[in-house]
């Protein structure tokens, strides 16, 4: 859980919302073994 917590502080530096999400994914598939479904 404080990897979110990382996640969500890096995401949240990011310039837009797009971008947060994007980099917030990108960071779970590298850490997630499994797929994770991108969420809307």
């Amino acid at each position: 859980m404080a990897r979110l917590y990382e996640i969500s502080a890096a995401a949240s530096a990011s310039p837009t919302m797009i971008d947060s999400l994007l980099y917030s994914i990108s960071l779970l598939k590298l850490v997630a073994p499994s797929p994770i479904p991108e969420m809307p």
